[in-house]
């Protein structure tokens, strides 16, 4: 039997000795992100060809929450109207 090799270097190019930088691997030139002859719409925004999502206007309020404002704006009223100014 023979015996193993000191140091065993896994396959591959070898690598450089520590402490000495070695070349800097070649730098890929990237495509710009943004295309000008194709104009994409930015992420965030819808896409312009499409015409915005809208509710639909006949749309019945959330249940359980039949317009809270009206009384306690009636109220507020009889107290003076310090709190609808303030909502405002």
């Amino acid at each position: 039997r023979e015996p193993p090799p000191p140091e065993r270097r896994p396959p591959g190019p070898p690598r450089d000795p520590p402490g000495e930088p070695g070349p800097e691997p070649p730098r890929r030139r990237e495509p710009p992100t943004r295309d000008p002859d194709r104009e994409e719409p930015d992420r965030g925004d819808p896409d312009p060809r499409r015409p915005p999502v809208e509710e639909p206007p006949d749309e019945p309020p959330p249940v359980g929450d039949p317009e809270p404002d009206v009384p306690i704006r009636a109220a507020a009223r009889r107290l003076g109207g310090s709190t609808a100014r303030r909502r405002h």
